[in-house]
């Protein structure tokens, strides 16, 4: 089974799945099957698929990018996963420091049409020392700075 991150932009996708880029296509020896996860909040996901149930390995690959997430439903309301709720917190955007030096500049330029206010962005970070390091989200991070937000949620 090969798990990939989907870049593409797709026409039916929900806004929510376009806007965070949380689409992952599964291919085996004999089929390739989509599953989108539509980040309703800073705790909740929602997984559209065509898919009869969707691979834990799937689930977990989506949790690395969206680490913040501690609840995930099926359309028709079926929890696929759940845990408790997990710390998410505001710190000052300067006292972050990404791990990555480059960004895609199409991805900013769609993420800088729909960000509005600190809180529709969310980084995942593992603290080091005395330091906060993004490990995912530097896209994010940067139309921060554009955007001119001091805080940020992490």
């Amino acid at each position: 089974m090969k798990i990939e991150r989907c870049e593409e932009e797709r026409v039916n996708h929900h806004v929510g799945i376009q806007n965070h880029n949380t689409s992952f296509r599964v291919t085996d020896l004999k089929q390739s099957t989509q599953y989108d996860f539509e980040i309703v909040n800073h705790q909740k996901a929602i997984l559209h698929t065509d898919g009869n149930e969707c691979p834990q390995e799937v689930i977990e690959e989506f949790l690395f990018y969206s680490g913040f997430i501690n609840h995930i439903e099926t359309l028709e309301g079926t929890i696929i996963y759940h845990q408790p709720k997990k710390k998410v917190m505001k710190v000052p955007l300067l006292n972050i420091q990404p791990s990555q030096l480059y960004i895609n500049e199409a991805k900013l330029n769609r993420l800088l049409t729909w960000i509005q206010k600190p809180e529709d962005i969310i980084i995942p970070i593992i603290e080091e020392g005395n330091q906060w390091i993004s490990i995912d989200g530097h896209t994010r991070l940067k139309a921060a700075e554009l955007l001119g937000f001091s805080e940020i949620y992490v």
